[in-house]
């Protein structure tokens, strides 16, 4: 019961989040694009890769995205020195266009350049059309609230374990 608090304390912080953040930009950032990149920041507390999915064990975590500058920025600020996980890895945002190696890959665009590595990284996909067969997480709208279905298999293959709490919060495909 206290990991299901844990859970809904941790992702129930997104309005406090986008709250305490302010994007240093001319243009703003909309409100659901706010929250999936607080989803983003969230996935990586539940998502454990494994030791051997990188040539040598990184002190960072690199969530890599092809969105515009402005929703980089937003999170770069909420994961602003922020470490996760058991080995206390510190979170980085990186735009896809000059990523190499990717834990985390969020796409949003069809004509996507990928990093070359992509056994072990977890992707992510917009809202709309399926269009990278190999998408871990996708996000979707229901009664107008942001979802994310995990398809749980595509996970089991690259053997990155996803926490139960987070498969609680998700539809699983």
């Amino acid at each position: 019961m206290k990991k299901i608090r844990r859970l809904i304390v941790s992702f129930g912080s997104v309005v406090l989040l986008m709250a305490n953040c302010t994007v240093r930009s001319d243009s703003s950032l909309e409100r659901g694009d706010q929250l999936k990149a607080v989803y983003l920041f969230n996935f990586t507390k539940y998502i454990s890769w494994p030791d051997s999915s990188f040539e040598s064990k990184s002190e960072k975590i690199s969530i890599c995205v092809d969105a515009p500058a402005v929703f980089r920025e937003f999170l770069g600020e909420i994961i602003n020195n922020k470490r996760v996980g058991e080995a206390q890895q510190l979170l980085e945002v990186v735009s896809l266009d000059v990523a190499v190696d990717c834990e985390l890959i969020y796409l949003v665009k069809r004509d996507n350049k990928l990093p070359r590595t992509l056994n072990n990284s977890v992707i992510v996909t917009d809202s709309g059309d399926n269009y990278f067969p190999e998408t871990e997480i996708k996000f979707y709208i229901l009664d107008k609230k942001l979802r994310f279905e995990i398809d749980l298999d595509k996970f089991k293959k690259k053997n990155i374990t996803v926490s139960s709490e987070l498969l609680k919060l998700a539809k699983i495909k």
